[in-house]
């Protein structure tokens, strides 16, 4: 076995840390963007609305000496 110097030794192991620390990453962005789009995705919207008000006199507003209709 070669014998390497403490720098390569660290430098060597620098990289295989560094390479798995990228991949970790990636796989933590993955699952955060994932997580997001499936919480987005489980709600219905409609991109529709009606608001309907439905009463139950002719319009015409009596109040006191005021008659309006």
């Amino acid at each position: 076995m070669k014998e390497q110097s403490l720098a390569m030794a660290l430098i060597k192991s620098k990289d295989k840390l560094i390479i798995t620390l990228v991949i970790c990453w990636l796989v933590s962005i993955i699952f955060i963007v994932g997580g997001f789009l499936w919480y987005i995705n489980q709600f219905d919207y409609e991109t529709e609305s009606t608001a309907t008000f439905e009463t139950d006199n002719s319009g015409t507003i009596n109040t006191g000496d005021i008659d309006n209709g």
